[in-house]
C-alpha cells in the first residue's frame, strides 16, 4: 500500500500526540521529542514507498520503529553536539513550548550563532549544515559534497574553528556598543 498525504496527514492526526508521549519519555525533553515527531512523519513521507502495510492500522508499528530509531540516532548524536557546544562554549537554547502550538523563542546566542553561521564560507557553512542540521554522518556528507571523507572533516572542522571566532568577535562587538 503506498500512502497518499492524505493518509498520512490522518495518521498524524492519530498517532503524533502517542508519539510525542514516547519520545519525551525517552528523551526527556520536550524540545527535543517535537523535533522527533515532526522527523519521524518527515521520514515517513520520504520513505513512504518502504511502508509494506494494507491498512492504516499497519502503520502504527512502522512510524514507532522510525521514531525508536531516531532516538537511538538522538542519543548518540547527543554526545557530540554537547562537546561542540562545549567547544564552541555555547549554552544550550531551551525553548519553552507546549505540543499544541509551539512558541518558539529566539535568544541572543541563536542569534549570534545565526549571524555568525551567515558569515561562513559557503563551502563551510555547507559541512557544518550537513552534520549538525541534517545529522549527515561525514560518508554520507562527502557524497553529497561530492568530496572525499577528509574533506568533509576537514570543512567541518575549519568551520567550526571559524564560527568559534566569529562568534566570538560578534559578541565582542556587540559588547563594546552596549
Amino acid at each position: 500500500m503506498r500512502l497518499s498525504n492524505e493518509q498520512l496527514s490522518d495518521l498524524y492526526d492519530r498517532h503524533s500526540e502517542e508519539i510525542f508521549r514516547f519520545a519525551r519519555g525517552e528523551v526527556g525533553d520536550s524540545q527535543a521529542a517535537i523535533d522527533l515527531v515532526g522527523e519521524t512523519f518527515a521520514q515517513a513521507v520520504r520513505g513512504r514507498s518502504k511502508f509494506r502495510g494494507t491498512t492504516l492500522d499497519d502503520a502504527r508499528p512502522w512510524l514507532f520503529g522510525i521514531a525508536r530509531k531516531l532516538i537511538l540516532r538522538y542519543h548518540r548524536r547527543g554526545f557530540v553536539e554537547r562537546k561542540t557546544m562545549a567547544r564552541l562554549k555555547l549554552e544550550q537554547v531551551v525553548i519553552q513550548s507546549d505540543f499544541e502550538g509551539a512558541d518558539f523563542a529566539a535568544t541572543e546566542v541563536a542569534e549570534l550563532v545565526n549571524a555568525s553561521l551567515a558569515d561562513l564560507r559557503p563551502e563551510y557553512r555547507e559541512a557544518i549544515e550537513l552534520r549538525y542540521l541534517d545529522e549527515k554522518d561525514y560518508s554520507e556528507m562527502a557524497e553529497s559534497l561530492g568530496v572525499s571523507e577528509d574533506v568533509a572533516r576537514a570543512r567541518v572542522s575549519r568551520g567550526l574553528k571559524r564560527l568559534r571566532k566569529l562568534a566570538k568577535d560578534r559578541d565582542d562587538r556587540e559588547m563594546i556598543r552596549k
